[in-house]
């Protein structure tokens, strides 16, 4: 078989021979690929207030709650213990508060979607997030309910497993991105009740959620 080279020389000789009798230029067909970047200031997601520095991976602990301070006789659903927060926010690539956005953006705002589908639970009109440990390895039944928001997480999030259109800030997608670049976003974790009446079973519990930061 002929190597790359020869077969080049070949084609460019054939392609000479046919010019003696046509004033055609046949030629092969190669490529053109042209590389290159432009770069800017960027901003980076970190934790606590703008401009405290970027961080990859977030951690909220949840209280280890005794069953006997639960209450039984409650709705499916229904919070308890302490909500626990964790505040997201914008940094400069370099340190400090990320720059102000230009005229023509709104705002950013956190897309947040469950890191393993099939964990949610739907009770009435909310989404839960259930538990990645499962009963044999020792989980609960306990679920979570998250809330987020501009600043102080207030707003209930209902989870979808792709993420589309699920955002911390607000509960629906025309009230979100109102997060300007010196603006935390804040996320709220708390468990919640699995079934009514009844008290959710012992266990260990853990989930995992992917954030993305989006800017429009």
């Amino acid at each position: 078989m002929l190597n790359k080279h020869k077969l080049q020389r070949i084609a460019i000789a054939t392609s000479a021979l046919m010019a003696f009798g046509t004033t055609q230029l046949i030629a092969n067909a190669e490529t053109v690929t042209i590389t290159g970047a432009i770069t800017g200031p960027t901003c980076v997601l970190g934790q606590g207030t703008p401009g405290s520095g970027a961080i990859t991976n977030y951690t909220v602990a949840l209280n280890n709650v005794a069953l006997s301070t639960i209450t039984a006789n409650a709705s499916a659903g229904t919070p308890f213990d302490i909500k626990k927060t964790l505040d997201f926010s914008l940094n400069a690539a370099g340190g400090g508060v990320c720059q102000a956005f230009g005229t023509s953006a709104t705002g950013w705002d956190i897309a947040i979607a469950p890191a393993k589908s099939g964990f949610l639970k739907t009770i009435g009109t909310g989404t839960f997030l259930g538990n990645m440990i499962t009963a044999a390895d020792g989980g609960t039944n306990a679920v979570v309910k998250l809330t987020g928001g501009v600043t102080t997480a207030s707003n209930d999030i209902n989870l979808n497993d792709t993420g589309t259109d699920v955002f911390v800030s607000a509960p629906a997608l025309a009230n979100a991105f109102k997060a300007q670049a010196g603006s935390s976003i804040q996320l709220g974790v708390q468990f919640a009740q699995p079934v009514a009446n009844q008290k959710p079973n012992s266990g260990n519990y853990s989930s995992t959620l992917t954030v993305a930061v989006t800017y429009r």
